[in-house]
């Protein structure tokens, strides 16, 4: 049984053009198995209602998980988020990125009962975001249905830098630096790869591009 129930879904954000990296980042493998089917994994295991976000739907009709494409023209992950927030059958959506390979399921649960922990307040966050020595990650995330209207306008408006965002709405961020920094498995958590750099750095802990 999921976890989280009826409270959140789980999302994986595989959309971009993927220019900068020779194969869908996705299907990058760590230990034999891709990124995407770990992550897949993860979020089956903790929420009964998975998607997968893409503009292309055909690499990954291989799972058997629901892939939504952007309802609306792509504009990078704030479309793919408004897309799957209004397909949703949960009032909200934790959200990771296909090409995070390292992300611990101890860190997503951390996450979400926090989350679950602040519904009883009474202010309505519209996002929770974890934020990490200063950096905020907006795809390692929770929005809820209450940033649509914010957000369908910001998206037509052609406004849509994650972190601009959040600042206009009500967010809630988590401060997770000292956790962190006494658990290195969940700062390995926040680790993408956008680059073949990033995987030449990262490549000594088990990936590779084996399809």
């Amino acid at each position: 049984m999921a976890v989280y129930g009826s409270y959140l879904s789980g999302v994986i954000l595989a959309g971009g053009q993927n220019k900068r990296f020779p194969i869908l980042k996705g299907f990058i493998k760590i230990n034999n198995t891709t990124i995407i089917e770990k992550n897949l994994i993860l979020l089956n295991t903790l929420f009964e209602e998975v998607f997968i976000s893409a503009n292309d739907i055909h690499p990954y009709l291989r799972f058997a998980t629901t892939v939504i494409t952007d309802l609306i023209p792509p504009q990078g992950p704030m479309t793919g988020i408004y897309s799957c927030l209004l397909k949703s059958k949960a009032n909200s959506i934790f959200v990771l990125t296909c090409d995070m390979p390292f992300v611990e399921e101890t860190l997503v649960r951390y996450f979400c009962d926090y989350f679950l922990r602040i519904l009883d307040s009474n202010v309505p966050y519209d996002a929770v975001i974890p934020r990490c020595f200063g950096k905020v990650e907006p795809l390692f995330a929770i929005y809820s249905k209450s940033a649509l209207p914010s957000m369908k306008k910001s998206i037509e408006l052609k406004k849509v830098k994650m972190r601009q965002f959040l600042e206009k709405i009500n967010t809630h961020y988590v401060d997770l630096s000292n956790i962190i920094d006494e658990t290195m498995s969940w700062r390995l958590s926040f680790e993408n790869i956008n680059t073949l750099s990033d995987f030449e750095r990262l490549k000594g802990k088990g990936l590779n591009l084996n399809n």
